[in-house]
């Protein structure tokens, strides 16, 4: 990968889609994570600091301490404008109104949907567009709440791997703590990605590629991804599972079309 040319590119797409939209700015939740960061670095380059607005939105209950300093960090050194909000309370009061559950995805997913309110609230606020940070193994596995950290206007990084959003981000120079910390979604304690996952982003990387590259990859053969890789085979079967199940999150709802006219 051509590291300059790659975030120069996503510079320009950033540049072009905010002066189309006739938009005044983005705004972006900053978790303390890598690829918000590498985000957040890039609109800068791309707009300047004054029309890159961040949100901070820990949850106390699951934000460490640490995610909440490097975001921190991130605004300071970018010198953006930024708001730092705890969503306990709005979580909270959703959960005294719902039927309880135990389901952890159920509650993670419900606290990643009131982040995305917050984010659009502030972008309706100051008639700006929200920059989502998913990247190109989150999408293709499903790796994400739909709308919830699913949503957003524009997605400069979703056509890079972790493996190179990691790469991008030691070329914009985020801080070294931000590179190296294990990537989680936040939704609830100690949830960290790789584990859950059940591999390594170099490895989950090499075999998406592989998969969404080969024509018909729902009947792609895992034995012989398996071999190619040096992956073992159940892996494969995981990974292939998850992108057919959760290909329904990247298209629009399907539309009835009715065959009365006006």
């Amino acid at each position: 990968m051509n590291i300059r040319r790659v975030s120069g590119e996503i510079v320009n797409f950033i540049k072009t889609e905010i002066t189309n939209r006739k938009s005044e700015g983005v705004v972006i939740g900053i978790s303390g994570g890598v690829d918000s960061a590498v985000l957040a670095y890039l609109a800068v380059k791309a707009l300047g600091n004054a029309r890159v607005f961040g949100l901070l939105l820990s949850d106390k209950d699951v934000t460490p301490s640490n995610d909440i300093d490097d975001a921190l960090e991130v605004c300071d050194r970018l010198d953006i404008e930024y708001r730092k909000i705890n969503i306990d309370d709005p979580k909270q009061g959703f959960l005294q109104l719902l039927d309880q559950t135990e389901n952890k995805i159920i509650k993670g997913n419900l606290v990643a949907r009131i982040r995305m309110c917050f984010l659009y609230y502030y972008a309706g606020l100051k008639n700006r567009l929200v920059l989502g940070s998913s990247n190109k193994t989150e999408l293709n596995l499903g790796y994400f709440t739909k709308y919830g950290d699913g949503a957003a206007d524009l997605l400069p990084l979703g056509d890079l791997y972790k493996t190179q959003i990691t790469a991008l981000a030691k070329y914009v120079e985020v801080p070294h703590t931000i590179v190296e910390k294990k990537s989680s979604a936040r939704l609830w304690a100690d949830q960290i990605t790789e584990v859950e996952l059940g591999l390594p982003f170099n490895q989950l990387d090499k075999i998406i590629d592989k998969i969404i590259n080969t024509q018909n990859f729902e009947s792609a053969d895992a034995e012989m991804l398996s071999d190619l890789l040096d992956i073992n085979k159940e892996s494969i079967q995981k990974i292939q599972n998850l992108i057919s199940a959760n290909r329904h999150k990247l298209s629009f709802p399907p539309i009835c079309k009715v065959t009365i006219g006006i």
